[in-house]
């Protein structure tokens, strides 16, 4: 992460860039020096509380929470998963599958492993499918894999080729 190019101590977070006619110049500051510098810096949890129309309906529904009894508490349902970075609901990420930034892949991991199982797809990438190979002139599915295995260790992929090697075994012996 880089640090402020005014301070030197903080990392930064912010991004300035200033245009005077055809040039551009841009620094990275930290928000204290933001601050100092006049710059409103927005305040992400003073921005949710401000969303409320009125403190006072906040009260009185925390007033409503102090009184709930252990059996509403038992049926209490549980905030809807969001990115911490953007903010992307979890609903959202599911309906679509795009993610509002990178952050999204590892808060919403679950999901992205369950849309792969669901498609019955690796998390890594193994190389072109089966029916590629009769279009190059295989003739039995262990020609092929043994030419995946040659390609695979001559690309240092040894995972990759012990798997190969592997099937390649029991497919000869049957079992």
């Amino acid at each position: 992460m880089k640090m402020c190019e005014s301070c030197g101590e903080n990392p930064a977070t912010i991004m300035l860039t200033q245009v005077e006619g055809r040039d551009t110049h841009s620094r990275h500051i930290c928000t204290e020096c933001a601050e100092k510098m006049g710059i409103n810096v927005p305040d992400p949890l003073r921005e949710e509380l401000d969303s409320f129309e009125e403190y006072e309906e906040f009260d009185e529904e925390q007033e409503e929470f102090s009184s709930v009894d252990e059996q509403e508490v038992d049926e209490f349902v549980p905030p809807e998963k969001r990115c911490y970075r953007c903010g992307k609901k979890e609903s959202a990420f599911q309906k679509d599958l795009q993610a509002g930034c990178r952050s999204c892949y590892d808060t919403f991991d679950g999901v992205v492993r369950e849309k792969l199982r669901a498609n019955r797809r690796s998390r890594y990438y193994h190389g072109k499918p089966y029916h590629y190979a009769k279009t190059k002139g295989f003739h039995s599915e262990i020609e092929y894999l043994r030419y995946e295995l040659d390609r695979a260790v001559k690309k240092q992929k040894y995972e990759l080729a012990a798997v190969l090697r592997d099937k390649i075994h029991r497919m000869e012996t049957g079992l």
